[in-house]
């Protein structure tokens, strides 16, 4: 359902953006991949004093969008090694657990996108100041080995 929504509102963006006279000049394609899940215990740590003790499960959605100018992938989504943990990766001290069912890599080779390895920090995880940006040790979740097009 949470999917559902987020591809509702993907069109409804594309659909305003050509309404006020945004051009799509070049764009092939885009792909919405299932990037995996994020089920948070508490709903109230993100809406304080809302829906105390309720559980809530967030979509984690990336876009491949096929351009004449070539492929742009936007976000890479849980790391893909949690594809292969059947109950989840537990994070933010017992939290949050993130779920996903399927690789980036494996979506990917669906799409015929011939990858090479890069490795790269996930921004979303830290302040752009961290001065432990580029010392994190490579078995830090919050690195990970992605894909680059």
């Amino acid at each position: 359902m949470t999917f559902r929504r987020s591809l509702v509102a993907l069109v409804i963006c594309v659909l305003g953006a050509r309404a006020a006279g945004v051009s799509a000049d070049g764009l092939q394609r885009l792909y919405v991949l299932d990037c995996g899940r994020n089920i948070g215990k508490d709903q109230s740590r993100w809406s304080p004093g809302v829906n105390e003790g309720q559980a809530i499960e967030f979509s984690d959605n990336c876009y491949l969008i096929r351009h004449d100018k070539g492929v742009l992938l936007w976000d890479t989504g849980v790391p893909d090694a949690v594809a292969s943990l059947p109950e989840g990766m537990v994070v933010a001290n017992g939290a949050i657990t993130y779920k996903r069912a399927k690789t980036l890599a494996a979506q990917l080779a669906e799409l015929g996108v011939k990858v090479v390895a890069l490795s790269v920090d996930d921004e979303r995880e830290h302040d752009a100041r961290d001065p432990e940006l580029h010392d994190r040790h490579p078995d830090d979740p919050r690195r990970q080995e992605v894909d680059v097009l």
